[in-house]
């Protein structure tokens, strides 16, 4: 375990641990350097976290109450089916909204966060990714419209809810953690 380690600070490729010629200290301190120069993203991570652990149970629990009064209309199977797709909507959207603004806005800030320093895959070869484009969201449809839902029908068709659907049952931010 004696000799220099070859490893990439720009985020490149991850050292061959499987050699015997890897200084794990030195490795270490350059692990160190590297989230150094990268500073603010664990700003960034740390309100990624909270916002899935404070705000979307907050809008989800604002959200439910909105929709209370189908409740009382629905029969609880039913109720949960369709609160579970529209959530899955919801979250799904939502999740990948702020992806798409990084990656096409080019922000140099969340660049420097690329794992290789190779072209995004739509400006490289933009046919190619327009072609691939197209297959994943037929993937996605398919999904999102036949999968889940149809995964759900048992909850549907026998009219019954795996979840608590009280109002008063709903979670805490700390239930969440």
């Amino acid at each position: 375990m004696t000799g220099e380690s070859t490893y990439d600070t720009t985020g490149g490729n991850p050292p061959d641990t499987t050699k015997s010629n890897v200084n794990y200290g030195n490795y270490l301190n350059q692990e160190k350097i590297r989230y150094k120069s990268k500073g603010y993203g664990l700003i960034f991570g740390f309100l990624t976290t909270i916002s899935y652990f404070y705000f979307a149970p907050t809008f989800i629990n604002n959200l439910y109450l909105q929709i209370i009064p189908a409740k009382d209309k629905l029969e609880p199977g039913k109720f949960s089916f369709w609160l579970i797709v529209l959530l899955h909507e919801i979250v799904f959207i939502f999740a990948n909204i702020p992806y798409l603004i990084i990656y096409k806005l080019k922000i140099n800030f969340f660049e420097r966060y690329k794992v290789n320093d190779k072209r995004w895959p739509w400006d490289e070869n933009p046919e190619k990714w327009s072609k691939t484009l197209q297959e994943n969201i037929k993937l996605i449809l398919i999904n999102h419209l036949l999968i889940v839902p149809f995964s759900l029908c048992i909850h549907y068709f026998k009219n019954v809810s795996p979840y608590l659907l009280d109002v008063d049952k709903l979670p805490t931010h700390f239930d969440v953690l």
